[in-house]
């Protein structure tokens, strides 16, 4: 409920004194609690909106017959996920049995996911010609008409050119109660304090990414200029003054709040910004967010207006309640990276610190001043460009940024902080043996082993790169291999049978068991194994030896051939960025039958076909995971307590299941709303990105034996 985003509201909101609710729109019976790919997460059950107002004692007058014709879709668990129904036109008759209520809510829902990007399409980024036709229809015979967006960023210009939409509640994917936390906040039982954690632009054209054919744009979807630079999200659109339909870090609430900077104070270590926030409303509690921004002189390095700097959110303030924030960040944060130094710098100049909740309405705060250049980190490029190869990137040279009235004044007249110094660092400079192998030898081993130079050329496994000379991108990375003697095993322990629960029993080291491993078996522990099923290790002659404990319907693990001869456990692998993807049930049968064969393993697929052989003494397993708020509802809320609670709860189940490792968090940078797996990540911007993926991982790491895997 935390995630959701109250984009207008004339007051209609939150509703009152009605029992009864006219509900129309394909997101109203057929939900979307999650993307696809592997953002699925099988859960036991679900909610959706239509069940979720009558479980809140709700009548809904429309007709029985509309709901049904739009229906669920078709309902899937496979990786392509469920079939979204269109919105089917609405008669007068429908219309008129639907008036019982005064009050109307279309949903409008979206899915998409791995493998498909979106489309600037009707239908998908655009309304399709029905919904735009029904929702005229609502809006010309409602009192009150509310837009509930299920989708990730459309466009929004119908919000203004449809007369009488009273207001729009954004709620994303929120996982198997999306229904229930949208109507907690349309009922005002929570009041929304959800922020976009990327910008709506008014079009998919006034995005910078669209100006170089982001994705089926400019029709090619092999090959991606990332040409917009540093200038992403609200960097690019406040650097270059264009209007937005909802800035970055934006979001209503049912009441007021008033936010008061008492202090700003900054160093060589930390700047650090005071603030009281008042609820100065009459009626209703609610939560609200201090973002603090900075803007970086102009000098030799391309810098954006502004950037987000550090934030934090209140607890449930009442009316006329205060809290008093202090929120610090590290003064070297407001660097820039240099190519050319290889280098993290503050350029000599004045930092304006900036206060307020979006990046549309803040003011400024105080003034830093800085009086000569500073190397902050020191660096070593890495992955440049192909030989020959140019990326123009975009540059705001002529561009004229956004402003507000009086911001010349409020920078001439805020405190001057002086910065004597800005701390250093360090210089992390790749040591020139970075890209060396240690193979670990016994002594008796080394007297004839002679050092390789190992050479690795890799290649795309599908399609071509190109360089711009038309050739395969093909790179060769070079190793010299470094050898480290380790100590003969002791009395009692042979090379060829020696296994990692001598390490965990403290009789050898670990270097000595990597030092017994064969090449075959270290490319073994490289690969590892994806597979769906539970794995039995067998002998040459095709016996079951040994059972690996790896989680069922698991998307990968590490590999089953070292465990019944050097005992490395078997470790499962699971998406994904909205709770573990697994199968939802299945039939486990390890024990090993008269002829020393597998008695039988099989599972379940969501349609009852049996896969495999079946065992009658076998037992069955139930796994049904929570289907948590996606990746982008997360970084919603704001709230790196939520972030760090969501992930301990991941952590939790992956300790029920038995899961080693999990496939998320998904940390790229939104660089456009027709990304597919938008939903998966968690904003256009690296703060709000990084200090959500830190908490959640926090959570999940909580749980001993649980790992994340940021991707």
């Amino acid at each position: 409920a935390q995630s959701i985003v109250l984009l207008s509201n004339n007051g209609v909101l939150p509703l009152k004194d009605t029992t009864q609710i006219a509900l129309f729109g394909n997101g109203a019976t057929a939900t979307v609690k999650g993307g696809t790919g592997s953002g699925i997460v099988n859960q036991r059950e679900r909610d959706w909106i239509d069940t979720a107002f009558e479980d809140a004692g709700y009548t809904i007058t429309t007709p029985k017959e509309y709901r049904e014709k739009v229906g669920r879709g078709i309902v899937s668990t496979s990786f392509v996920g469920s079939i979204l129904p269109d919105d089917i036109e609405l008669t007068d008759a429908w219309i008129e049995e639907a008036l019982a209520a005064d009050t109307a809510v279309y949903v409008i829902a979206r899915n998409a996911g791995e493998g498909d990007d979106r489309k600037a399409n009707n239908g998908d980024y655009y309304l399709s010609k029905t919904e735009q036709a029904n929702l005229e229809k609502i809006a010309e015979h409602f009192d009150n008409v509310i837009v509930v967006l299920n989708t990730q960023i459309i466009d929004t210009g119908w919000i203004t050119g449809i007369d009488n939409i009273d207001a729009v509640l954004y709620i994303g994917y929120g996982g198997q109660r999306t229904g229930k936390a949208c109507v907690q906040v349309l009922t005002g039982e929570v009041t929304p304090s959800g922020k976009v954690s990327s910008t709506w632009a008014y079009d998919i054209s006034d995005y910078a990414s669209s100006i170089a054919g982001f994705s089926s744009l400019d029709g090619e979807t092999a090959t991606e200029y990332y040409s917009d630079g540093i200038y992403v999200g609200y960097r690019y659109f406040d650097t270059f003054g264009i209007d937005v339909a909802y800035p970055f870090g934006f979001g209503l609430s049912y009441t007021d709040f008033d936010i008061t900077v008492e202090q700003v104070t900054a160093d060589a270590e930390n700047v650090t910004v005071t603030a009281v926030v008042t609820n100065t409303g009459k009626e209703y509690s609610g939560k609200e967010v201090v973002e603090v921004y900075f803007s970086a002189p102009d000098g030799k390095l391309e810098k954006p207006y502004q950037e987000l700097a550090a934030y934090a959110k209140t607890g449930e303030l009442a009316p006329g309640e205060s809290e008093t924030l202090t929120i610090c960040y590290p003064t070297a944060d407001m660097s820039s990276y240099s190519e050319e130094l290889a280098a993290y710098v503050m350029e000599a100049g004045e930092y304006v610190i900036r206060v307020g909740n979006s990046s549309r309405n803040n003011h400024v705060a105080a003034v830093a001043v800085l009086n000569e250049d500073v190397i902050t980190e020191q660096l070593s490029n890495q992955l440049p460009l192909e030989d020959g190869a140019v990326l123009e990137e975009l540059s705001k040279n002529g561009a004229v940024p956004y402003t507000y009235e009086g911001e010349t004044e409020e920078i001439a007249g805020a405190e001057r902080i002086v910065l004597d110094s800005v701390t250093f660092l360090g210089d992390h400079t790749l040591p020139e043996d970075a890209g060396n192998v240690t193979t670990y030898l016994f002594a008796s081993d080394a007297a004839d082993y002679i050092p390789r130079e190992l050479a690795i050329k890799t290649k795309p496994t599908t399609g071509v790169i190109q360089n711009n000379h038309g050739e395969a991108g093909y790179q060769t990375t070079s190793y010299l291999e470094q050898i480290q003697i380790v100590p003969d095993l002791p009395e009692g322990i042979e090379k060829e049978t020696a296994k990692l629960t001598d390490v965990l029993a403290g009789r050898i080291t670990l270097e000595q068991f990597v030092a017994c491993l064969s090449a075959d078996e270290m490319a073994a522990l490289a690969n590892g194994v994806a597979t769906a099923s539970v794995g039995y290790i067998y002998d040459g002659d095709g016996n079951c030896i040994a059972y690996s404990h790896a989680m069922p319907g698991n998307v990968g693990r590490t590999t089953t051939e070292l465990f019944a001869s050097r005992h490395v456990p078997v470790l499962a692998h699971c998406d994904g960025p909205a709770g573990i993807r697994c199968d939802q049930d299945g039939v486990i049968s390890p024990e090993i039958n008269e002829d020393n064969h597998v008695g039988g393993t099989y599972f379940k697929s969501p349609d009852g076909v049996t896969i495999a052989n079946e065992d009658p003494d076998a037992e069955t397993y139930y796994m049904y995971p929570t289907a948590f708020p996606a990746g982008s509802n997360l970084a919603n809320t704001w709230d790196v307590n939520l972030a760090q609670a969501y992930g301990d709860a991941i952590g939790a189940e992956m300790m029920e299941y038995n899961v080693a490792a999990w496939l998320a968090p998904g940390m790229n940078i939104v660089r456009n709303p027709l990304g597919g797996r938008n939903f998966e990540y968690y904003s256009e911007d690296p703060v709000l990105t990084g200090t959500t993926a830190a908490y959640a991982i926090i959570g999940l790491q909580s749980h001993p034996g649980a790992g994340a895997t940021v991707k």
